[in-house]
């Protein structure tokens, strides 16, 4: 008993010593003054050069799914661990394109989760994007 008590206890602790990830209120679209095609055929080149996964991809709805297994510091913010340890990071991320108005419109919305664990116990922790990510692949067709 006393060790179920002692082991809640280091639990406690060591949730209480990490820290939540600072709030995204970044606007991650781009609009482009160019052809539908052009915009898909340069999203798609630029994310076929990177480590990204493409998951799945239509054209004609445009979108994209893709995955990176993992990412540095500088793409997203996952608060302190505290005591606990990370057994690895992953980025899942949904990339939109519209044709309206004479423009093309690209938006990226991704999901950054970094997996802890701490003896025998492992959570996923959600992270949030610092938009460095979402930048690049939007710079790169523009």
């Amino acid at each position: 008993m006393q060790k179920v008590l002692a082991a809640a206890v280091i639990v406690l602790i060591v949730v209480g010593c990490a820290t939540r990830p600072g709030m995204d209120s970044m606007d991650h679209s781009r609009s482009l003054d160019r052809d539908y095609d052009e915009v898909w055929d340069s999203l798609v080149q630029h994310l076929s050069g990177t480590d990204f996964r493409i998951k799945s991809i239509a054209r004609d709805s445009g979108v994209i799914y893709a995955e990176r297994q993992r990412f540095d510091d500088d793409l997203a913010d996952c608060g302190t661990r505290g005591l606990a340890s990370s057994s690895g990071r992953q980025v899942a991320f949904n990339v939109f394109v519209v044709e309206s108005g004479g423009l093309t419109t690209v938006t990226i919305n991704a999901d950054f989760t970094e997996s802890r664990y701490l003896e025998h116990s492992r959570w996923n922790r959600e992270c949030i994007s610092t938009g460095v990510m979402e930048d690049s692949i939007l710079e790169s067709i523009s």
